[in-house]
């Protein structure tokens, strides 16, 4: 047995777009600094500094890379 993990883009939080099936796209935008929690150290911080994956069932907030918890390469 093998295990299918779909992952997304990752997009800017300011300004992602999510896809429906049989519909339109639809695009959201968020000022700068308003805040978002990050999933993965559960801190608030400036939606300028995180990045989004929007899945069909879950839209998930991450620190963007060199800011906070994803400060790595």
């Amino acid at each position: 047995m093998s295990v299918h993990v779909h992952t997304t883009n990752h997009q800017p939080a300011t300004k992602f777009r999510v896809k429906l099936w049989g519909h339109r796209a639809m695009i959201f935008r968020k000022p700068d600094r308003q805040p978002v929690q990050c999933r993965r150290c559960l801190k608030w911080r400036w939606a300028k500094h995180c990045t989004v994956q929007v899945f069909y069932d879950d839209i998930r907030f991450w620190c963007a890379v060199g800011h906070g918890c994803r400060n790595h390469k």
